[in-house]
């Protein structure tokens, strides 16, 4: 049932990108809260299990075949990726809805998606300038709002092989991360450490391995791991919200770890795959993608024909965020996922 799962959490990112979630006849929690930094860390969680599991299943857990799985993740990420990129840019370029400066850097920087999750700290300037004044940053355009995290994952596939491999690395990083995190909510460090930088974020990646192992009788003391982690971030938590010390998305951060940690647990338990949930699971990425083209496509409209009401509007996003992400999964993503699961088979 990761399939369902993950396209809810999809949907809770597109309704935090394209400002469904702040519609006040569509509030799905609070104006205040990020519902979609919850349902990104879900991803998180869930790209840790499933990620286990592949590496261990349809790689052997060999490290000899870490080429064939970051070819696995290539082809997993990038076709659908630059199909929805490549359109976003076109739709800017034609309909001049909003500037977009397309300039060497920032398409390497974008294509390439790996330093997004550094270049956006520098983009918004002020205190979160993570680059020394004497360092120009490689790119700061974000066609794809998503994408920072999207780095992020990717950068968890390029160093997971090791870690899993190395079994003992995965049980002394998991709690030097949980540390770092633990800091940054503390405020003994900046926020976004625990948020989109690699350090402070992989033990949210780590415990879904961690879990799967448990699940599978791999791992020793796994089970230990789980539970201190979500009980400490668990007493984080009640300090956050009692002494009001919330930093950036620290508090979505530690809600969307807790329930996603039991989400797959659970989720995990159930074993026969539906129809509709590889559907439903094929369709969670370009939806994912298309946060940014749910909100364009409906302005777009609103600017050439007039206004649409508050109700109308959210429905009209979530219709063309529907419509496109059918298009590129069967055009795009549906074969290139075939190719992929036939490779691994090499």
């Amino acid at each position: 049932m990761f399939g369902i799962y993950r396209f809810i959490l999809s949907l809770l990112v597109v309704a935090e990108h394209s400002g469904i979630n702040r519609n006040e006849h569509f509030d799905l929690i609070s104006p205040d809260y990020h519902i979609g930094a919850s349902a990104v860390v879900g991803f998180y969680v869930l790209s840790g299990y499933v990620m286990a599991h592949s590496f261990s299943r349809n790689f052997d857990l060999d490290i000899k075949r870490t080429l064939s799985f970051y070819l696995d993740r290539f082809l997993r990420i990038y076709p659908v990726y630059i199909f929805l990129f490549l359109a976003i840019v076109i739709f800017y370029v034609l309909t001049r809805l909003t500037p977009v400066d397309i300039n060497f850097n920032n398409l390497i920087s974008n294509i390439t998606i790996i330093p997004l999750n550094l270049l956006i700290f520098y983009s918004t300037g002020g205190n979160y300038n993570i680059f020394p004044d004497n360092v120009r940053p490689f790119g700061l355009s974000f066609p794809m709002p998503v994408a920072p995290s999207l780095a992020l994952e990717i950068q968890f596939y390029l160093v997971f092989p090791f870690i899993l491999y190395y079994r003992k690395l995965l049980y002394s990083i998991y709690p030097i991360s949980l540390i770092i995190f633990i800091f940054a909510a503390a405020g003994f460090i900046p926020w976004w450490h625990g948020y989109l930088i690699l350090p402070g974020t992989l033990f949210i990646f780590l415990s879904g391995a961690v879990l799967y192992e448990y699940k599978n009788r791999i791992g020793w003391g796994s089970r230990n791991y789980l539970i201190c982690s979500a009980v400490l971030l668990f007493l984080l938590l009640v300090y956050i919200v009692y002494a009001d010390k919330k930093l950036g998305h620290i508090l979505e951060v530690i809600i969307g770890f807790e329930f996603s940690l039991a989400a797959v647990y659970c989720l995990s338990e159930i074993k026969p795959k539906y129809s509709l949930d590889v559907l439903l699971g094929g369709l969670s990425y370009p939806i994912f993608l298309c946060a940014n083209l749910a909100k364009l496509l409906p302005s777009y409209y609103l600017k050439h024909y007039g206004e649409l009401s508050l109700f109308e509007k959210p429905g009209s996003q979530i219709i063309s965020i529907i419509l496109v992400s059918l298009l590129a999964y069967y055009l795009v993503d549906y074969n290139a996922q075939k190719f992929r699961k036939r490779i691994q088979k090499i």
